[in-house]
Parts: C-alpha cells; sequence; structure tokens
C-alpha cells in the first residue's frame, strides 16, 4: 500500500519537475529571442536558474529520493514556475506589443531608413505627432502636437522642442503656406519634411499618437500628478473642466483636457505647449515608477496598443532597452519651445485666410542651435 502511495507521489513529483521545465525553456527562449537584456545579465540569469535546476529537478525526478528533500524540492519548483510564467507573459506581451506598432506607418517614404541610427550610440531626432482624434491611429486628420524629441544616448540628454500646431509653415509637398496642423492631413512624411525644413534638422524616426493614447495610457497608469503654474477653465471641448494653480491630479480625461486647452491665454498656443510638456513629463515620471512597471505593465500596453505608431524599428527599441538596464543611468530632460506672433494669413488646405502663429526667425534659430549642441557628439 505504502508503495503504490510512493509511486504515486513520485509521479506527481515527476510532472511538477516537467512544467518546471517547460516555464525555464520557454522563458530562456524568450530572454534569447527578445535580446533586452545585457549580456552580463543574461548569463547570470541562465547561471542561477542553471543552479536552481540543478538541484531541484534530479531530487524530484528519483524514485529512492528522501520524502522531506523532495518536498522542499517541490516548493521551489512551484514558485519557480509562477514567477517565471508570470514573467515570460509579460516579455510575451511586450514582444506583441513591439510587432503591433514597430513599422507601421505606411505614409513614410522607405528612403528614411537610411538615416536611422545606431539608437545607443548616436544622438537622435524622434518627432512626436498627436492628431486630433481618438480610437484608430490609422485615422488621417490633423496634427495637433508636434514635438522634437532629441535623444543623446551617451551622455543620457533628452530635449524637448515643442512647435505651436498653427504655426505658419510651407508644406513640402505643395510648396504653399499653410499651418503645421494640416500638414497631418497629408499624411506623416508631409509632417516630418515641413518640421525638418522649419528647423535645419533631420528627423530620424516618427511616432504617432492621438487622444485615446493620452486618456487610455494616464488611466492605465492611475492618473498623474503635475504642479499647474496658474489656474484656468478649458473651453471648446465636450466636458469642461476647472484646474486650479499648485499640484494637482489627472486621469486621463482630464490629462488630455489639460493639454489641449489654448482659449484661456492670448498666446494660447504656446502656453498648450507648455502644458504638454508638463504632462509628458509627469507621465514618464509615473511609467518609470518602479510600482508601476511591477503592478500596471500589462495594463499600459493593452492601454495604448492601436493608438501608437511608429517606423523605428523594433530591435532599436530593444537595444535602448538592453542599454538601460545595463547602465540604470538617469537622464537630464530639457525642454524649449518655438515662440511666435498671432496672425491673419492665408492657408493652402482652407483656400482662404485663418489665424495663425508667424514664425519668430530668432526664435526658430535659437531651437534650431539647441537641437544641433544635443546631436553633436
Amino acid at each position: 500500500m505504502r508503495q503504490k502511495e510512493n509511486k504515486g507521489k513520485n509521479g506527481q513529483y515527476r510532472i511538477i519537475s516537467i512544467i518546471y521545465m517547460i516555464a525555464l525553456l520557454l522563458f530562456v527562449g524568450l530572454m534569447v529571442w527578445m535580446n533586452i537584456l545585457p549580456v552580463y545579465l543574461l548569463v547570470a540569469s541562465i547561471v542561477a536558474l542553471g543552479l536552481i535546476t540543478i538541484f531541484t529537478v534530479p531530487v524530484l525526478f528519483s524514485e529512492k529520493g528522501k520524502l522531506k528533500r523532495k518536498k522542499k524540492a517541490r516548493v521551489v519548483a512551484c514558485v519557480m514556475i509562477i514567477v517565471l510564467a508570470g514573467i515570460s507573459y509579460y516579455m510575451a506581451h511586450t514582444l506583441a506589443f513591439l510587432n503591433s506598432i514597430s513599422g507601421y506607418i505606411g505614409d513614410v517614404n522607405a528612403d528614411r531608413k537610411s538615416i536611422q541610427v545606431d539608437v545607443t550610440e548616436e544622438p537622435f531626432n524622434i518627432l512626436v505627432s498627436g492628431i486630433d482624434v481618438t480610437g484608430d491611429i490609422k485615422t488621417v486628420s490633423r496634427s495637433d502636437v508636434n514635438m522634437v524629441v532629441t535623444v543623446d544616448p551617451r551622455n543620457k540628454e533628452i530635449l524637448l522642442t515643442s512647435i505651436p500646431r498653427d504655426y505658419y509653415i510651407k508644406l513640402p509637398s505643395k510648396n504653399a503656406m499653410d499651418k503645421l496642423t494640416h500638414t497631418g492631413n497629408f499624411g506623416a512624411e508631409e509632417t516630418i519634411g515641413a518640421v525638418e525644413n522649419l528647423l535645419d534638422i533631420e528627423i530620424n524616426y516618427y511616432v504617432k499618437v492621438n487622444y485615446s493614447t493620452i486618456t487610455n495610457m494616464v488611466d492605465a497608469m492611475g492618473g498623474i500628478d503635475i504642479v499647474s503654474p496658474y489656474s484656468f477653465d478649458t473651453h471648446g471641448m465636450s466636458v469642461y473642466y476647472h484646474f486650479d494653480e499648485g499640484p494637482i491630479h489627472l486621469d486621463g480625461s482630464h490629462a488630455l483636457a489639460y493639454c489641449r486647452e489654448r482659449k484661456s491665454w492670448v498666446d494660447g498656443d504656446m502656453r498648450r505647449n507648455e502644458n504638454q510638456q508638463l504632462v509628458l513629463e509627469a507621465m514618464i515620471k509615473k511609467a518609470t515608477k518602479g510600482s508601476t512597471i511591477l503592478f500596471k505593465y500589462g495594463n499600459i500596453l493593452d492601454s495604448i496598443k492601436g493608438t501608437i505608431e511608429t517606423d523605428m524599428k523594433k530591435s532599436d527599441m530593444t537595444d535602448l532597452v538592453k542599454m538601460q538596464l545595463k547602465d540604470m543611468a538617469s537622464w537630464n530632460i530639457s525642454k524649449q519651445a518655438v515662440k511666435g506672433t498671432p496672425q491673419m494669413a492665408y492657408c493652402y488646405s482652407l483656400g482662404a485666410e485663418a489665424s495663425v502663429v508667424a514664425r519668430d526667425d530668432a526664435s526658430v534659430k535659437a531651437a534650431s542651435k539647441e537641437i544641433e549642441r544635443v546631436m553633436t557628439i
């Protein structure tokens, strides 16, 4: 009777060891496939898992092993199965997310690949374009947010350069004057070309987001905290909000409203640029907090799927993650905005005059020079 009971327990232990080995192989396979961990961390992880396996699996498989040792090995194996399965889920989730957004933009010229760089060794410019719609990112619409993110990976410096949505620029494909926001109606290539010509820079990568990206991501993170430099009420939106001066907590819809407001100030577009940078900075800080990454990582990825696209390769994204994991360095983030003067001018897209922000050459030159400084290794 006892012999049968022992055989039954041995069978259970072997099943547990087999499940453990499957979880282990899946975990190691995903680590190698994603290629996110630095080599020393990858090797250290594999060595540590190998040692645990050596002292666990043989004990579980042995028919003559001591029951006390087998029970301890079972506990270790069960804990490791849960840990490995959880981490594997997050890695698979990340891989699916990167596949869903990488190489998604269809209207950007393929020749742009020639100006993409080694993102861990060379400075680069990313154009962040936020279109004024919710839902599917494939929708073609006006580009209400136009921000150049200049990244120097060697010196760990990030420069945010905002351009007013109504900035008066030349449409590259039409050789006609219009608002910057209207370039979005002609596709990503038009927006990229207009910004490159304005600032005399080269855009290496492009990221497109919309209203849903902001609201969904902020809600998935549990909201963000900012210090508002002024009190104001929103205008011209379906829901109206009041914001107090000082520390405030924003959910997704409040964060979007804070970013969009411009009618509360005479220099509306310039103030809106500042507010957008304030919200973006708060989102970055919240997203990189340990508690957010541990407990809300999956929710954040799910929340922005289908609302973001980029021409940055998946390998570039994983290289950036690997670099950060390797050195765990802090980044210096600075901000600037191109200035201008409100006036009436003819807009090609409208076929009539409209309110625009006239170019301030000194401001444009200063912004361009600052970008050049960060780009110079």
